[in-house]
């Protein structure tokens, strides 16, 4: 049996088809990424790390610091154990995507314009503009 030369056009297609989808879906999660982490925290873009600053009106540590891979909560270093147990399961699974990320995403990521406000934001301003 012989086998059919594969047509060099259509790999390229196929790989670039791929590339494309997978960028998509990278730009997508990294828009997720962003407003999970500021459903939770401010954030705040340093020269040689980023601060996430959680409301003052919360319990627990004031600030997260991201360098590198170093996650620390209000200056002292932590590990993943320690990372859940102060902030909860849900933003310390955000810090830690961010944490993974690397240097040029990091960089899209927040330079990424905020997520657009929901029709349920937009309807509660409306309704709190004309009540006054």
């Amino acid at each position: 049996m012989r086998s059919r030369p594969v047509c060099p056009v259509l790999v390229l297609l196929l790989a670039l088809g791929g590339l494309a989808i997978a960028g998509a879906a990278e730009t997508e999660s990294l828009a997720e990424l962003r407003a999970g982490l500021e459903s939770r925290f401010e954030i705040l873009e340093l020269s040689d790390r980023v601060v996430l600053t959680l409301p003052a009106d919360e319990p627990g540590p004031r600030a997260v610091e991201v360098a590198g891979s170093m996650i620390a909560l209000d200056g002292e270093a932590v590990g993943t154990d320690e990372l859940r147990a102060r902030l909860g399961a849900e933003a310390a699974g955000w810090v830690l995507a961010f944490a993974e990320l690397d240097e040029a995403a990091r960089r899209e990521l927040l330079a990424a314009p905020a997520p657009a406000a929901g029709i349920e934001e937009v309807a509660e301003a409306v309704a709190g503009s004309v009540a006054e």
